[in-house]
């Protein structure tokens, strides 16, 4: 296992990406059928814009704020929206990438909020039999600059 890696049972689920090698990855894996999905770090301040971008820009069911957006944040609440929504793939694709861009500007202040929400879609994607990865995309000395050779060479 490499430091760049979250490692889920024994699948690498999180792989912290320099931003610029975003759209060659996401290529390729769009080629090799998985859906893909894109968080916008730079929304992401506090716990409740952690839990609108999750739930807007993820495919949700029920809809999250049905049931009201003036309570608390409730992880709970979140967790079974986007269960629900099945991270947006079907039975025969199950395969997701989810490109995090600007994680690199969340780690310091809200990496409590980055693991949790690594914690529940790595949840979902077991319980749903999904292939998941999730890519922190930014610059600087925790985000590698080229593209791992078994990221790319992986069989899926």
């Amino acid at each position: 296992m490499n430091v760049y890696q979250l490692v889920y049972g024994c699948c690498p689920i999180a792989i912290c990406l320099d931003e610029r090698l975003a759209d060659k990855v996401e290529a390729e894996l769009t080629r090799r059928g998985f859906v893909c999905f894109h968080l916008d770090g730079s929304k992401m301040t506090d716990e409740h814009s952690f839990i609108h971008e999750l739930v807007t820009a993820l495919p949700c069911d029920p809809d999250y704020y049905e049931v009201g957006i003036d309570r608390p944040p409730n992880w709970d609440a979140v967790e079974d929206s986007l269960w629900g929504g099945g991270l947006g793939v079907d039975e025969s694709s199950g395969k997701v990438a989810i490109f995090w861009e600007r994680a690199d500007t969340l780690l310091e202040e809200h990496l409590n909020l980055v693991l949790e929400t690594i914690w529940i879609l790595a949840n979902i994607s077991y319980g749903q039999k999904v292939c998941l990865k999730i890519f922190l995309l930014g610059q600087g000395k925790n985000f590698i600059s080229e593209i791992p050779e078994e990221l790319m060479n992986e069989p899926i």
